[in-house]
């Protein structure tokens, strides 16, 4: 008997609350600029998604040629030529055991078009001065270099700072290409193959490139 009472007052209780539909119209909804910032939480990238453009294959000095000819048959497409690029004149730093130091590496560099969305690029570093072309090589052989994201016109330094920060790895070398005031651009190797396998590159161009570190002076 007690047990029937005490059921019978939990059913009146309950037939007194207002239905769960009537408690979702009563409550506001959420700002927009709430929902928004929500979303943007949950699409976040580091890198954003559609920067990937190319990866790159890195070979021995005397090989790149030869390399490069057979991927051309692999793939039925003309070897390109090679030229050179980094050193000096790159403005570039190159992190050695922790601690920035000028560039003055160079590496062979040539670039093939297999398709509108697939690009790769050859490296192939002097094996006479340091570099991180160089030492991938030294230590691993002939592999994929890295994969190469470019980010537009976006500043480049906040996004190494935020891929650091997410634990994938640090910077560990950077330099420019082309004329800094006008169609130059700017790379950032990220040392990523303990997380992700392989060596991460992040690319932008003129005014994003205002925030990559200055090189040491040289010793």
């Amino acid at each position: 008997m007690r047990c029937a009472l005490a059921l019978l007052a939990l059913l009146r209780a309950a037939a007194a609350l207002p239905p769960a539909a009537a408690l979702r119209a009563a409550a506001p909804p959420p700002p927009a600029a709430a929902l928004r910032a929500a979303a943007a939480a949950r699409t976040r990238a580091v890198l954003p998604n559609g920067t990937l453009t190319h990866f790159c294959i890195i070979t021995a000095f005397d090989q790149i040629d030869a390399t490069m000819a057979q991927y051309g048959l692999l793939f039925g497409v003309p070897a390109p030529a090679a030229g050179v690029a980094g050193g000096p004149a790159s403005n570039g730093t190159y992190v050695v055991g922790g601690v920035p130091q000028k560039l003055v590496g160079t590496t062979k560099i040539a670039f093939m078009d297999l398709n509108a969305l697939t690009r790769m690029e050859f490296l192939a570093g002097d094996p006479a001065t340091p570099s991180w072309w160089r030492d991938v090589f030294l230590n691993k052989g002939k592999e994929i270099h890295h994969m190469g994201y470019a980010i537009g016109k976006a500043p480049v330094w906040p996004v190494v700072e935020a891929f650091t920060a997410a634990g994938f790895g640090p910077a560990v070398q950077w330099g420019r290409w082309g004329k800094e005031d006008a169609g130059g651009g700017c790379y950032v190797y990220m040392d990523s193959q303990l997380t992700l396998g392989v060596t991460t590159e992040i690319l932008s161009a003129d005014s994003g490139c205002d925030s990559l570190p200055a090189p040491p002076s040289a010793a």
